[in-house]
């Protein structure tokens, strides 16, 4: 998420390119990320586990979801299900902890399962070439 900020200066460094008529109390626009925000939670279906992703999946987020997942999976559980109808954004760091997850599930003997993807998110996995790697459920 893109924020932007409105200020105002007198500061002749920040406004060293600025004529001198206009270094008069002018106005910067000033632009900065806001945080990202992962927001899950779990429910353990018979035999399953099922991972609600809410938010930003990206550089900031993308080990939560790791280690949240991970560390939710039982002996029992067969079926890792991440249902992505809340996840708002996904970037490669996101699409690679997708595949990290794969990777733990697949050494485990269980399944990792995709559903209810928003098209952006579905996007990035077919950009960055792993949609063929994961079970992607149609939405």
């Amino acid at each position: 998420m893109l924020t932007v900020g409105v200020r105002r200066t007198n500061s002749a460094h920040e406004l060293g390119t600025l004529s001198r008529i206009h270094r008069h109390a002018a106005t910067l626009l000033t632009m900065h990320r806001a945080p990202s925000a992962l927001t899950l939670s779990v429910r353990l279906p018979m035999g399953g586990l099922l991972v609600n992703v809410a938010g930003d999946l990206d550089l900031s987020t993308s080990q939560k979801l790791v280690q949240f997942t991970t560390n939710q999976i039982r002996p029992s559980t067969t079926v890792v299900t991440l249902d992505l109808d809340q996840l708002l954004s996904c970037d490669q760091e996101g699409a690679s902890a997708l595949l990290q997850i794969l990777g733990v599930c697949e050494r485990d003997g269980r399944q990792l399962r995709l559903v209810r993807l928003r098209p952006q998110v579905r996007a990035v996995l077919e950009r960055t070439g792993i949609s063929g790697h994961l079970c992607v459920e149609a939405s």
